[in-house]
């Protein structure tokens, strides 16, 4: 795999981490509307799907009820505040690994661009 590649990849990766990050307060946003379902976007589903069809290059991940229904309340929302706060931060803590090492790519191809000077 090339650095084009590598950086691409980490691009895309880094992409979908902000998308989901929207989806996640979009959940939290709507704790209290009635009969909202909580969405999330199943990236490794969908990650294995583009690695299995490998003639498909384009990553089209859309949000997806989430099938955590278990905290259905009676007003029929099923966005449970711990959840979602959990979700948050574990997707805050991937999207900050992958930009610290897309910036370290960079700085790798930089260094090598310039001859280290």
């Amino acid at each position: 795999m090339s650095s084009t590649d590598i950086v691409s990849l980490l691009g895309k990766f880094i992409g979908t981490r902000a998308m989901r990050n929207n989806v996640i307060a979009s959940n939290i946003a709507n704790v209290d509307t009635p009969e909202f379902k909580s969405r999330d976007i199943q990236f490794k589903a969908e990650l294995k799907g583009v690695v299995d069809d490998q003639s498909s290059k384009e990553w089209s991940f859309k949000p997806k009820e989430s099938r955590n229904m278990v905290s259905m309340r009676e007003d029929g929302n099923s966005v449970n505040m711990e959840i979602e706060m959990a979700k948050l931060v574990g997707n805050s803590a991937e999207y900050m690994a992958a930009t610290k090492l897309l910036a370290r790519r960079i700085a790798m191809m930089k260094y090598a661009i310039t001859g280290g000077g």
